[in-house]
């Protein structure tokens, strides 16, 4: 976990060490990210970077923790403008994931954090069951839902059902940002088979025959 002391640093200091951070993942998927360069070229030393950071799971949970509250600000103004409406907020989110990591021309960067998401999901199991109690999770989810989820536009009878669409939507997201990303897909290709997957989703997969 990202300890305290780090957030305590200058801002000079925690921008130098972020920037390090952020040269290695560029170059270098998780597996071959060297804690050496990076203090070398934050210019401090190992022991101080165990002071800021546990493991290199914290490095990936601090390069993406800026972009993912992006994300969530989106999400939740999308939200609040749609009606709650889940379908159209996802089709804008696509959109605005692409822009921003197109806009911040850090293609190299976030294709090998998407790759280290996909080949390696030890990162995400331990930063999602390990780090944060399940419970705390489920709770964050659920008030999320309550708030900005309009129920209305979904064919759902609980809470919970509301949140297996919305875990749904999610992978099916982070799928076609990987391919385009990782695997160089076309993007217009890749966002024409998102939105269909999403209206296959809004419309339902079963016919009315018997």
């Amino acid at each position: 976990m990202i300890k305290k002391t780090f957030y305590n640093l200058p801002k000079e200091k925690r921008e130098r060490i972020i920037n390090a951070v952020k040269d290695e993942f560029s170059k270098h998927p998780k597996e071959k990210v060297s804690i050496n360069k990076i203090v070398k070229s934050a210019n401090i030393s190992r022991g101080s970077f165990y002071q800021y950071f546990d493991d290199k799971v914290d490095l990936v949970e601090l390069l993406t923790g800026e972009m993912a509250e992006q994300i969530t600000a989106f999400v939740k103004d999308s939200l609040i403008k749609n009606d709650g409406n889940i379908f159209i907020t996802y089709k804008e989110i696509f959109d605005e994931i692409i822009f921003l990591i197109k806009e911040k021309d850090d293609c190299h960067f976030f294709k090998n954090i998407l790759f280290n998401l996909e080949a390696n999901s030890d990162i995400i199991f331990d930063f999602l069951h390990y780090r944060f109690p399940s419970i705390e999770l489920d709770k964050k989810l659920g008030d999320f839902i309550n708030t900005y989820i309009n129920p209305k536009y979904l064919n759902c009878k609980t809470q919970e059902e509301v949140s297996y669409i919305f875990n749904i939507l999610i992978l099916v997201l982070k799928n076609s940002i990987f391919n385009i990303f990782v695997k160089q897909n076309d993007e217009a290709k890749e966002r024409e088979i998102f939105m269909t997957k999403l209206d296959l989703l809004k419309n339902g997969l079963a016919s009315n025959i018997d």
